[in-house]
């Protein structure tokens, strides 16, 4: 429903204030021969690039390093270290590239180290905004790929060390086919969150 009244409201000229008028697929065509729209669609493609294959290496990597961890206690530590930055709100994560007050530069400023300009720097802004995006979204990958490798029957793993396998092996021949589900799942939220990430940039 939300979908088919989106569509139904793009067919007006209506800013929720004036009376609607109906003009068919004008802002479309409006819309499609503006030069900066593309331009925009251009940079959310290469922002996709940059943080969803890296989300993804991510998650997975950590997901099986905490696997590895036995002690209960560490491995709650860890996951939770990992899942706070979820419930972060965009605001504050933007704090971390303010140019004299942001924590990124005071941190350098400590040390005796030139601050970056991050955000007002055209080179770097791109990997700013990837970088916050990781870092809130990360803990939420782990914890479903973590799941994920926990339904993996174990007798699997036995049965390939008793054949030899090594570590890499294991992964690569076992727990990422076994994670295909999962994968797939992270992968479509993840591009979907790339394009959705408005509010966040504006902040930032």
């Amino acid at each position: 429903i939300p979908i088919i009244y989106s569509f139904y409201m793009s067919l007006y000229n209506w800013n929720f204030a004036n009376i609607k008028e109906f003009i068919g697929l004008q802002n479309y065509v409006t819309m499609f021969s503006d030069s900066e729209w593309w331009q925009s669609l251009g940079r959310t493609f290469k922002l996709t690039l940059l943080y969803v294959p890296a989300l993804f290496i991510l998650s997975i990597l950590f997901a099986v390093l905490i696997n590895y961890v036995k002690n209960e206690k560490a491995a709650g530590f860890v996951k939770t270290a990992f899942l706070l930055p979820y419930s972060i709100t965009s605001v504050i994560a933007s704090f971390l590239y303010m140019d004299r007050s942001g924590f990124i530069n005071v941190f350098l400023k400590a040390f005796g180290l030139k601050g970056e300009k991050f955000l007002g720097s055209t080179s770097q802004a791109m990997v700013c905004i990837a970088v916050v995006l990781i870092w809130i979204n990360l803990g939420y990958n782990i914890i479903l790929f973590l799941s994920a490798i926990k339904d993996i029957p174990y007798s699997y793993y036995e049965a390939a060390k008793l054949d030899g396998a090594n570590s890499w092996q294991i992964f690569w021949k076992i727990t990422f086919p076994l994670l295909k589900p999962t994968s797939v799942f992270v992968l479509i939220t993840s591009v979907i969150a790339s394009f959705q990430c408005l509010d966040l940039i504006m902040v930032m």
